[in-house]
């Protein structure tokens, strides 16, 4: 009714100086009215169950020659800008006036989507690619906001809904290239992928929350799997996945969680028994661990914190072996088996991150032995227990990865598990070790004599001798060789 008045003869043919006053009552009560249905259609999900696609059309029209209108204003900054119209002598209060435009056109654009798109949810015939369109209607109506610095107007609320709508979207094919801007402009983040480079719309970032982040967590995780590890660490994808984990924040632990971690290490500190070795052959080796209900379970589910520990293991993988005797070289180490010690707690069936424990135990060991002879000589039970931890992972990754599937390009973690396993038993079978991860004498039990008669003392269970080991690493270098029958090594 309101925009039509301002085409009415009514409204036309009062005098100017009658009409600019009524111009701007008319233009805030539009206003008033713009607020309270935005937040109907953003906030309230039956807002729209008692509109027919007929009052649907007309609002999509009014809106429409709203926008129309309202573009005037940005027409005439256009001519002070470029000095084509003289500027206004009463510069404050003629910025304040298009300040007030500004979150006007912004409402009216917002309310706008949320109208096409419940008229294209009621069409899906003639929107066969629903998603598609509606990104495409957000970015080029976020590329002209964005280009004359609007996009911060009315609170950044056509920001915030693009966020909230686009995440929504599952079949949209080049997500990023949508949301990349967005996520710049509301937080200063970028994802550093996508056709084209993110513009500065001069909008002030502000912090990035927990709940935000969280929602970004599966796209975002699922474009870092897409970029070899090496390249993710000099994109700018990785400082957004960091500032990401920093408005997480640390996991608190559960009583599922720290039952699952028990259980873990206990298992990790058993002797070394033959038959489990064969059983992972045929995924016959699973742990004792309970479901995990927190609200860190979306996180663990996309793989967020295996993420974040593959990151972290990278980095110390690139340092240079002489930096590595400094101080502090070895805490990308720790944090990485961190992180994946706890993706193990909320998905004890995740393969890889059994094998990419496996690792840190090994680069452990190799830290502690590859400067030095005095752990060797005086530490050596901690050594033991090492590489008896690192031959653990490798049996339940074996195991789990009796199904496994390699989506990576860039390498195939299976070959690697098969070889390094293989590398770490032909390694813990010879000098220095010798052998040692593999016997037991403190295993030994009393057992009663069938007859009867007595007891007798022997270990619950036989030991791995190194005729055994070289097969099985054998076996395990075949399987290496057939999935990359050119590796020399």
């Amino acid at each position: 009714m309101i925009v039509a008045d301002f085409s009415a003869s009514s409204y036309l043919k009062h005098p100017q100086d009658a009409r600019i006053p009524l111009f701007f009552r008319m233009l805030r009560s539009l206003d008033d009215q713009l607020i309270h249905a935005l937040s109907l259609a953003l906030n309230e999900g039956s807002a729209f169950d008692i509109l027919d696609e007929d009052h649907l059309r007309s609002t999509a029209s009014a809106l429409a020659r709203l926008n129309s209108l309202l573009h005037v204003s940005a027409i005439f900054e256009d001519g002070v800008r470029i000095g084509m119209t003289p500027a206004p002598s009463s510069g404050a209060t003629f910025q304040s006036f298009l300040n007030r435009l500004r979150e006007i056109q912004v409402r009216a654009w917002c309310l706008q989507y949320t109208i096409l798109k419940v008229g294209i949810a009621g069409n899906p015939l003639a929107f066969p690619t629903a998603e598609t369109d509606l990104a495409s209607f957000l970015s080029a109506t976020h590329q002209v906001l964005g280009l004359r610095k609007c996009c911060k107007a009315s609170n950044k609320i056509f920001l915030k809904m693009m966020r909230v709508e686009l995440l929504k979207m599952k079949k949209l094919d080049n997500w990023e290239d949508y949301l990349g801007q967005v996520l710049y402009d509301l937080h200063g983040l970028k994802l550093g992928v996508g056709i084209e480079e993110v513009q500065d719309h001069g909008c002030p970032p502000e912090k990035l929350e927990k709940k935000n982040a969280v929602q970004l967590v599966e796209r975002v995780t699922a474009l870092a799997k897409g970029i070899p590890m090496k390249d993710l660490l000099k994109s700018d994808l990785k400082t957004t996945i960091e500032q990401m984990q920093q408005a997480i924040g640390q996991t608190k632990s559960t009583a599922q969680m720290m039952y699952n971690f028990k259980n873990f290490t206990e298992y990790l500190k058993r002797p070394i028994h033959p038959l489990h070795l064969y059983q992972a052959f045929r995924g016959e080796i699973a742990l004792d661990a309970v479901s995990v209900n927190t609200s860190d379970n979306s996180l663990a589910k996309h793989g967020w914190f295996f993420l974040l520990g593959m990151i972290a293991l990278t980095k110390f993988k690139g340092v240079d072996l002489n930096r590595r005797q400094t101080p502090g070289a070895t805490d990308d180490l720790r944090i990485a088996a961190t992180f994946i010690r706890l993706q193990l707690q909320f998905t004890p069936e995740n393969w890889e991150a059994w094998f990419r424990l496996a690792e840190c135990f090994d680069y452990e060991l190799d830290e502690a032995v590859l400067w030095t002879a005095d752990k060797i000589n005086k530490e050596r039970a901690d050594l033991v227990k090492l590489q008896r931890s690192s031959i653990h992972c490798y049996t339940l990754a074996l195991s789990s990865s009796i199904n496994a599937t390699v989506e990576s390009d860039e390498s195939d973690p299976l070959c690697e598990l098969f070889h390094n396993f293989a590398m770490r038993l032909y390694a813990s079978s010879r000098e220095p070790f010798a052998m040692e991860p593999f016997h037991h004498p403190d295993q030994e039990r009393f057992f009663i004599e069938s007859m009867g008669t007595g007891t007798y003392r022997r270990k619950v269970h036989g030991e791995m001798t190194d005729y055994k080991v070289w097969k099985y690493a054998a076996r395990l270098f075949r399987k290496a060789m057939d999935r990359n029958p050119k590796d020399w090594k």
